[in-house]
């Protein structure tokens, strides 16, 4: 089984040689608990119903805030140019949990896990 957890996550898993099947899992709630619970709850349906031997799941990218550059205009004012994308808290939790949540499972149901990197 692969996964790629994010906001949605995304599931792949089949036989070696054979179709792969896949699916996708969008994080909704109000909560950041309430996520991971609904999270939990399908990923445990997911695991009960493909019984992988190994699950492998991506390796978390983490932004890293940059200060802002500045350009200097013809009209000598300053204009701030693009950077790194701010860091949410919030997504960072988030994403943070989840792969928490697929290491705790796969540990519990003794399952090989890999983290992939890209």
């Amino acid at each position: 089984m692969a996964l790629d957890t994010a906001t949605t996550s995304g599931c792949a898993f089949g036989k070696i040689g054979g179709q792969p099947e896949w699916e996708a899992f969008t994080a909704k709630g109000d909560s950041l608990g309430g996520k991971l619970n609904r999270f939990r709850c399908w990923l445990g349906e997911k695991i009960a119903a493909v019984q992988p031997d190994r699950i492998i799941y991506e390796s978390r990218y983490l932004p890293v805030a940059r200060q802002p550059r500045f350009v200097k205009a013809s009209t000598a004012a300053a204009v701030a140019a693009p950077g790194a994308p701010p860091i949410n808290i919030a997504t960072l939790k988030l994403l943070l949990g989840l792969d928490g949540v697929v290491e705790e499972m796969a540990y519990d149901r003794g399952i090989e896990l890999r983290e992939a990197t890209s």
